[in-house]
């Protein structure tokens, strides 16, 4: 697990890996395998990973019944300045067949240090799949008690010293 041996905290011996899903069904400690037509009856497959409604405001009032388990990862994190105009940011990523990038991606933007405002800006960080899919501007939409599958956009507020800017223009 990134170029280590997989610890027994992460699954050792033997753990599956399902790729384009989330991380709760990569089963850590396997010791079977068994094929069948429907879901498990598992609490992890029944009562836990799942949205529930914004409405629910403890996850004791969910018909947990009635919610699909999480089974796809959503769209998680472009660059932008001021939440309008979005540069494509270098991703730094080892060689993967298309479409098979199922962890995360470190990424790079160079921008101009002519083009730093002086006053405090925010830096958001936005992904897109290759069908489009982006990020949720705010966890409004997405919010449910329990948080799971939060993939809200990030961002973050710098002002960078004068000396700098000065320094830096010169």
């Amino acid at each position: 697990m990134n170029g280590e041996l997989l610890s027994s905290d992460h699954g050792y011996p033997l753990r599956v890996i399902v790729p384009g899903t989330v991380g709760a069904r990569s089963v850590k400690w396997l010791n079977r395998i068994i094929v069948s037509d429907k879901e498990a009856d598992s609490h992890w497959q029944t009562s836990d990973y799942k949205i529930l409604p914004p409405s629910i405001k403890e996850p004791q009032q969910a018909d947990f019944d009635r919610v699909p388990a999480l089974q796809e990862s959503n769209v998680q994190s472009a660059i932008c300045y001021p939440s309008k105009t979005w540069f494509q940011a270098e991703l730094e990523q080892l060689a993967q067949p298309y479409m098979r990038a199922w962890s995360w991606t470190l990424w790079t933007y160079h921008i101009n240090v002519n083009d730093i405002p002086s006053k405090p800006f925010d830096i958001v960080c936005r992904a897109m799949d290759i069908h489009g899919n982006t990020q949720p501007d705010t966890p409004l939409g997405i919010w449910n008690v329990r948080g799971v599958m939060n993939n809200a956009w990030h961002k973050i507020t710098l002002q960078l010293d004068d000396s700098f800017l000065k320094k830096s223009k010169s």
